[in-house]
């Protein structure tokens, strides 16, 4: 049997089109991606926010960051990047100060590439800030670490 052809009018104007296609579509993540992949970064990168190492502070042209999973979530900060993968692992990399990356960076260079955040709870969504990081876990709880901008010390 052919399909059947549909009529819209548009500006006055009667289109015969034929209706879509049905296909399922599946949100497997609650920010809304539907299919888990790589990260490629450029751009500016002097304190390690591109995730390629120590020695590439530019880039004009995309490249591979270095991640064993596939991510599901991207969010730059003001000075690092959060990368939240389909097994609910956080990665990170860029300007540690105030604790943003959630991760030791005492190993010289460690900053400037993706590490994984020892955290404890399957992550569903990642939120970043200037000099902080958030998370959301799979049963409802938010953990943030780091600090807006200043510490304060009383």
């Amino acid at each position: 049997m052919p399909p059947r052809k549909i009529k819209r009018e548009v500006l006055n104007e009667t289109i015969e089109t034929q209706p879509a296609k049905k296909s399922k579509v599946t949100v497997s993540h609650p920010s809304h991606c539907t299919t888990p992949g790589v990260v490629l970064t450029l751009g500016g990168g002097d304190v390690g926010q591109l995730g390629l190492g120590d020695n590439v502070m530019e880039r004009k042209k995309p490249a591979l960051v270095d991640i064993p999973e596939k991510t599901v979530q991207i969010i730059a900060g003001g000075m690092h990047t959060v990368c939240l993968t389909e097994k609910g692992k956080i990665y990170t990399f860029g300007c540690n100060d105030e604790g943003a990356l959630g991760r030791d960076t005492s190993e010289e260079g460690s900053e400037y590439v993706p590490g994984v955040v020892d955290f404890h709870f399957r992550v569903v969504q990642i939120s970043a800030g200037d000099s902080h990081t958030a998370a959301l876990t799979d049963d409802g709880k938010v953990f943030a670490w780091g600090t807006f901008r200043v510490s304060l010390f009383i």
